[in-house]
């Protein structure tokens, strides 16, 4: 595809993605050797937002881990990506700043959840945004963080 030189660069790039989401589909480790790990730009990405975040926030009473992780829906094989990171307080409130994408085809999005992770989900709220979201989907984090931190702060009184 590359060395084709009757292709145009818009021809040559839809076929080299159409190249690679068939290679990872039957032979990831070959298609993550040619073209790198499918989620390379999802950790940069959150490595990036997570680094910014957790320099204004203090995230030392979190309860899991820090930092970007792998998703339970990426680990079953039920997306192509899924990273993330998260804030849980000792109440239980959870806020997560996912990267999603569903198949390797489809476009990615981040996922902005907060919840109470105790017995039932009708807690859960969750708003998607698009990559060049990413500004809002910071916002709204935030603003699920500061929550999550109030209700904490509010019950350590």
């Amino acid at each position: 595809i590359q060395r084709h030189g009757g292709l145009s660069e818009e021809d040559r790039a839809l076929l080299l993605e159409e190249a690679q989401s068939a290679l990872r589909q039957i032979n990831t480790r070959q298609a993550n050797d040619l073209f790198g790990a499918k989620d390379a730009n999802a950790k940069a990405t959150l490595d990036r937002i997570y680094e910014h975040i957790s320099a204004k926030y203090d995230f030392s009473q979190n309860v899991v881990n820090n930092g970007v992780k792998f998703g339970g829906d990426m680990i079953a094989g039920r997306v192509h990506v899924d990273l993330y990171f998260s804030y849980k307080n000792i109440d239980k409130w959870h806020t997560t700043f996912a990267w999603i994408q569903d198949e390797p085809a489809s476009e990615a999005y981040l996922k902005i959840a907060n919840y109470w992770s105790g017995r039932d989900n009708s807690s859960l709220t969750e708003k998607r945004f698009t990559l060049s979201e990413e500004e809002q989907a910071i916002d709204h984090y935030e603003d699920f963080l500061n929550r999550t931190h109030f209700l904490q702060n509010r019950l350590d009184v």
